[in-house]
């Protein structure tokens, strides 16, 4: 198994950078995973809209706003596929943001215009389907925006205070209330919005912490491996020392017993020799000397 450093796994589990870091990328890979449906809403709104007030709004005004709105489609379109092209994880999410919050501004501005260009003065019913268009949209933007509260906030505002405003101007009761109630349409929805935000967070945070507390687990158990891995090999050396040492004690023993063994002959030898010759000495015949006063006198005692 090959050894990864402590200092190296330290540096892959913080790689990622910080916390509010990861958090603001995985916000923006969520406003880019569904943006998809709030562009292919948009357009269906947008054709309804044109549809719906074709009879009582000039075709010089519904045309060109038409063209001109999808218009801002293309690069949000074109921004969408080139973002899940580019798959690399060092790829700027900042950027993509930003260019998709630009053409999305312009895009609310357009139907903040179409709320008081298209205003159908003589059509009440036409009134109220401009207005569920409008508020449409601007339900379908918090749907898909809200990742990003700003974007969303001030879609929303864009889209449905100048209508606000349209109905307004008509002076009358009805229409007032009709304004009052569409603000605080939009405050509510703002406030939901940032709710899901919020929510959304909190959930991030917390899957994120859960990822790093498996990075740092895993990085344990890999350097706990990597212990056990040196340890084992210790432990196979030193087995291998142990039998080595044990085999050189075994033949010394071995050696030490082979002298003792021939210490214990060469006594056992050297005990016969003596008593063969302590017995032979014993057999030879013995002289006594006497000294007298004519001289010495030696005479055998016998054997």
């Amino acid at each position: 198994m090959k050894e990864v450093p402590p200092e190296e796994l330290g540096r892959q589990v913080s790689a990622s950078g910080t916390m509010e870091d990861r958090i603001r990328r995985a916000q923006i890979e969520q406003l880019f995973g569904q943006v998809q449906w709030g562009l292919t809403g948009g357009h269906i709104a947008a054709v309804v809209l044109t549809v719906g007030l074709w009879n009582v709004v000039p075709h010089g005004w519904l045309v060109p706003w038409l063209i001109a709105y999808i218009a801002t489609q293309i690069p949000r379109h074109l921004l969408f596929r080139a973002y899940h092209k580019d798959e690399s994880k060092d790829r700027d999410l900042v950027k993509f943001r930003d260019r998709f919050a630009l053409w999305n501004l312009i895009s609310a501005v357009l139907w903040g215009l179409a709320g008081v260009l298209f205003f159908p003065t003589q059509s009440v019913p036409q009134q109220f389907f401009l207005a569920v268009c409008v508020t449409g949209i601007s339900c379908g933007a918090a749907a898909y925006l809200w990742p990003e509260i700003l974007m969303a906030g001030r879609t929303i505002l864009l889209v449905l205070v100048p209508l606000s405003a349209r109905f307004f101007y008509e002076g009358d009761a009805v229409h007032m209330a009709i304004a009052a109630l569409i603000l605080m349409f939009a405050g509510a929805l703002i406030l939901v919005t940032r709710y899901m935000h919020q929510a959304n967070i909190a959930s991030i945070r917390l899957r994120l912490k859960n990822e790093s507390l498996v990075q740092e687990l895993s990085a344990h158990i890999h350097l706990r491996k990597q212990a056990e891995e040196s340890l084992r090999r210790s432990r196979d050396d030193l087995e291998v020392r142990v039998s080595d040492r044990t085999a050189q004690l075994a033949a010394a023993n071995d050696r030490l017993i082979q002298e003792i063994a021939e210490r214990t002959r060469a006594e056992e030898a050297l005990r016969e020799s003596e008593q063969k010759y302590r017995e032979l000495a014993e057999m030879q015949p013995q002289w006594v000397a006497e000294v007298s006063g004519t001289g010495l006198d030696a005479t055998p005692v016998g054997l």
